[in-house]
């Protein structure tokens, strides 16, 4: 799992990922721990807990052909489908809305086309926030 250490934790930032997807699952994201720098240099960080709330996920044919499009989520050694051989037509896309689809710091969304030797450009679109308050340091507490 990715750690990314800064001073600040993610709170609701509108993020988007750019993905070729072909037949193999490929990772779109996987959602990091943030490791929170302390103002005391004596102090360990903090480690943060990351979600992401998946908002909208934009998937374009690029292939000659009509094609099917799969996406997951897994955590460890958990498998959970969300679209399994959806078909989005040649020439064409598709867009699922989501509504309180949570990934969790350490899950990773994956996806692929299932049609083989075909490919598919994927915009994934969600938002990024702490999963719980953070209050390790007072710099951000409220006034």
């Amino acid at each position: 799992m990715a750690v990314i250490t800064t001073d600040k934790p993610p709170l609701y930032l509108l993020q988007s990922e750019l993905v070729n997807l072909t037949d193999a699952w490929t990772t779109v994201y996987e959602v990091p721990e943030y490791a929170v720098t302390s103002p005391v240099p004596e102090q360990p960080n903090t480690v943060v807990k990351a979600v992401a709330t998946a908002t909208k996920l934009l998937t374009s044919n690029t292939s000659a052909q009509d094609i099917t499009v799969s996406y997951r989520i897994t955590r460890g050694l958990t498998v959970v489908t969300l679209t399994n051989q959806v078909l989005v037509p040649q020439n064409d896309a598709i867009e699922l809305l989501f509504q309180k689809v949570s990934i969790e710091s350490g899950d990773v969304f994956e996806g692929r086309v299932d049609t083989a030797g075909q490919t598919a450009d994927l915009s994934f679109s969600y938002v990024l926030n702490t999963r719980e308050t953070f209050s390790g340091d007072t710099r951000y507490a409220q006034q």
